[in-house]
């Protein structure tokens, strides 16, 4: 009996070495399986803070295009509605142009019918002498001078009017290829916009999927607890039968653990 209680005791405190190291080693991977973990919440938050810095750049950066876009369709609105008018006073110019035209035209016929027969009337026909040709010749000239100048500016006002016509059609031009330019950036940043969202929708999948379930190495634990209870347990209804024992030949943990045991080698109740 003797030689079974400790074949039985050296048994228990292998099993309890063991489980003991067990729960050491499941302890230790359970605290790795934590630092892990925040690990990866740091970085998962760094990646989130990085995230939404880049996304309060683009939306910054869209609203300031937004507003230069808003800013550059009034300037264009404003350019059509110069344009208009410019085409309207061209077109009043050209028609004032062609009329004043058509009246110098028909005032230098009728000044010239007039001044002919007022000579024919007055002086019979080659009755003008030299000095009356010459001043009728100089007043013809003097008007058709001022003639000239008129349609000269007339044709400068016109040269004027078209090259400000042009010069708004280059900007229209112009503004029409920011605009376009600008929407190409807008959509740009959309599609980044939506990538960064998906981006973080997958992150955040990742993270609730993969590293914050409860380890396997806990569960693992609390079964290997559940059994070592168990153990404890069956061994506390089924103890070592010490009653054919010895007292001075009873093991060394029983002297060490029994409180009932006394140095001169006997039991107490």
């Amino acid at each position: 009996l003797l030689e079974v209680n400790k074949q039985w005791d050296q048994q228990f405190r292998s099993m309890k070495r063991l489980y003991e190291q067990k729960i050491s080693d499941v302890r230790g991977k359970l605290a790795s399986s934590q630092k892990y973990i925040g690990e990866l919440k740091k970085e998962w938050a760094l990646k989130q803070r990085d995230f939404d810095k880049k996304l309060l750049l683009a939306k910054e950066k869209l609203e300031q295009e937004a507003g230069e876009k808003k800013r550059l369709n009034v300037q264009l609105q404003e350019l059509q509605q110069q344009k208009g008018c410019l085409r309207e006073q061209s077109a009043s110019v050209n028609t004032k142009k062609d009329q004043y035209e058509h009246e110098i035209s028909r005032l230098n016929k009728a000044l010239l019918e007039a001044l002919k027969k007022q000579s024919s009337s007055l002086f019979g026909p080659l009755s003008l002498d030299e000095s009356t040709w010459s001043s009728v010749h100089q007043e013809l000239m003097t008007q058709n001078d001022v003639l000239k100048q008129q349609v000269q500016i007339y044709e400068d006002d016109f040269k004027k009017e078209r090259c400000d016509r042009e010069r708004l059609n280059e900007k229209k031009e112009e503004l029409t290829k920011i605009n376009e330019e600008l929407q190409l950036q807008l959509k740009t940043l959309s599609s980044q916009i939506k990538n960064f969202k998906k981006e973080k929708e997958m992150l955040e999948r990742k993270l609730n999927q993969k590293y914050f379930p409860m380890p396997q190495c806990t569960a693992n634990f609390e079964s290997i607890i559940v059994t070592g209870s168990g153990y404890h347990q069956d061994h506390q209804q089924h103890p070592p039968d010490y009653q054919w024992y010895v007292p001075n030949q009873l093991p060394p943990d029983v002297k060490q653990n029994n409180p009932n045991y006394k140095a001169n080698g006997k039991t107490t109740a």
